[in-house]
Parts: C-alpha cells; sequence; structure tokens
C-alpha cells in the first residue's frame, strides 16, 4: 500500500501519450518457487499454452489496436526472458521488466492470471481480465475463477481460442 501512496504522487510523463494493455505474467512455467516444489512441466504443455495465449493477445490486440506490454515476473531469470522475448516478438508487443505497478497506474486493461500485482489494478480502479488454460492443474483454474468473481471480473479458457468480442467485454 505504501507503494501505491507514493506512485500516486508520481506524475511520468512517458506514460502519457502511450495507450497500451498491460499483461502481467506470472512465469507459470519459470517461477522461482517450482525448483523448491520439485515441479516438472510437460514441454508440450508449455508450448500449446504459450501458443493460446500468444493467440489471445494478438487478438486482443486486433479487436483493440492497443500495444500489448508484457510485465515479466520480477524474479525472471534471465533464460526465461529471452524465451518470452522470443515467443513475443512481434511488433505489437513490448516486453518490460519491474516497476509493474508504474505500468499497470497508466494502462487500459489488466491481464492477470494470479498474480498479487492485481491489488494495484483494484487500487487504481482499472478494468482487468483473468485467464488461465485448459492443461494448467486445477486448482490453478479455480484460483483464477474466484478472483475474478471476487471483483466481478471475467475469466477466459485462453486455450478455447474463441474470438471474443473484446472492445464490447472491456469497453476500451
Amino acid at each position: 500500500f505504501n507503494k501505491y501512496l507514493s506512485e500516486k504522487k508520481i506524475n511520468n510523463k512517458k506514460f502519457e501519450k502511450e495507450k497500451f494493455i498491460l499483461f502481467i505474467d506470472t512465469a507459470i512455467f519459470d517461477h522461482p518457487e517450482n525448483f523448491y516444489q520439485n515441479k516438472k512441466v510437460n514441454n508440450a504443455l508449455i508450448n500449446k499454452y504459450y501458443h493460446d495465449l500468444k493467440l489471445f493477445l494478438s487478438n486482443l490486440y486486433m479487436a483493440t489496436n492497443l500495444k500489448i506490454y508484457i510485465s515479466l515476473h520480477p524474479r525472471t531469470s534471465k533464460t526465461y526472458k529471452n524465451k518470452v522475448k522470443k515467443i513475443f516478438k512481434n511488433q505489437h508487443f513490448k516486453i518490460v521488466h519491474g516497476h509493474t505497478s508504474i505500468y499497470i497506474k497508466n494502462c487500459k486493461l489488466v491481464i492477470n492470471h494470479t498474480s498479487s500485482a492485481i491489488q494495484f489494478a483494484i487500487l487504481w480502479f482499472k478494468p482487468v481480465v483473468f485467464y488461465y488454460h485448459k492443461l494448467q492443474e486445477e486448482r490453478e483454474k479455480q484460483y483464477a475463477k474466484a478472483l475474478a468473481k471476487e471483483i466481478k471480473s471475467n475469466c477466459y479458457d485462453i486455450s478455447s481460442n474463441n474470438f471474443y468480442n473484446f472492445k464490447k467485454i472491456f469497453k476500451i
């Protein structure tokens, strides 16, 4: 909350002309805690997840014409960062690292899985959309759905590849 209060006073001119959507990356398959939990992840699952995520975000870009900023997890490894840059190398994506709360403050919409940074979107009254993938563990899907329900938001299965009417849904 102190971070929110200190950033409330900051007026960042850099963002005044930029209109963008912020995707908060949680490093689902490269999260530092996965190492300690001895989680093994299937590469086919990882590839399918990123394919569907890229399709979802690309469709969102096409519908809104707003650049998609991907805010990496603060403890992202260099290997993971390079992988994400390679996957999202398109010109309508921009990879950012650090200062997630400031990006949230200045974005038009937040796309979130289960990041704790969602608190800033709530404090800044930003519209939030949650997502999950059908190949994720059931508890992860239920957690994303519960967060969305709690703040009266939408939660989407990005693996369904439905082409939603994003402008109508998000009122951007």
